[in-house]
């Protein structure tokens, strides 16, 4: 059987195809979870702007205190809440 980390097959950057593949889903998954926090945030601003059309009594929340509200609840834990399927959405399928 033939190795895959063999680097009979590259790319222009002498990467093999699983090499490849593996750099691809480690970079996805650092810019996830270096982003995630301010994505999910920017989720529950649209959520929130949704809901105050229905009732316009509320004030708007901003960005900052949305976030800083998900630090305050779950402490870094609530920042990162929901972030396992995202991850696991980066993982090559079969």
């Amino acid at each position: 059987p033939e190795v895959l980390l063999v680097r009979r097959n590259t790319d222009k950057f002498g990467l093999s195809p699983l090499e490849s593949l593996m750099s691809g889903m480690v970079a996805g998954a650092v810019s996830v979870v270096l982003t995630y926090p301010l994505d999910l945030t920017r989720a529950q601003l649209a959520v929130l702007k949704k809901e105050k059309s229905t009732t316009s009594t509320r004030k708007t929340k901003g960005f900052v205190s949305v976030l800083l509200g998900n630090y305050r609840n779950g402490g870094v834990k609530g920042l990162f809440r929901g972030i396992t399927p995202t991850l696991l959405g980066i993982l090559p399928y079969p």
